[in-house]
């Protein structure tokens, strides 16, 4: 993702999740929050209009625990 979209991305996170996040034990915060999202595992789907302008996301990773079976979910 380019500079911009990252951004994007993150701004629009912030908006929708820092509340739940602070009333939660977890906390927020912007650096931990932006290093998650730039993480190389990092994956997104983005929807856009037909302006080509964002205006959804999903942002999720592939990670493997250790000592835990496989899930797949579909």
């Amino acid at each position: 993702m380019s500079p911009d979209e990252v951004q994007w991305a993150f701004d629009l996170t912030k908006r929708n999740m820092e509340t739940l996040y602070e009333e939660s034990e977890w906390g927020w915060s912007d650096k931990k929050k932006m290093e998650e999202m730039t993480e190389d595992t990092a994956r997104y789907l983005i929807v856009r209009d037909s302006e080509d302008k964002g205006v959804a996301l999903s942002h999720f990773r592939f990670d493997l625990d250790e000592n835990m079976d496989e899930v797949i979910y579909w």
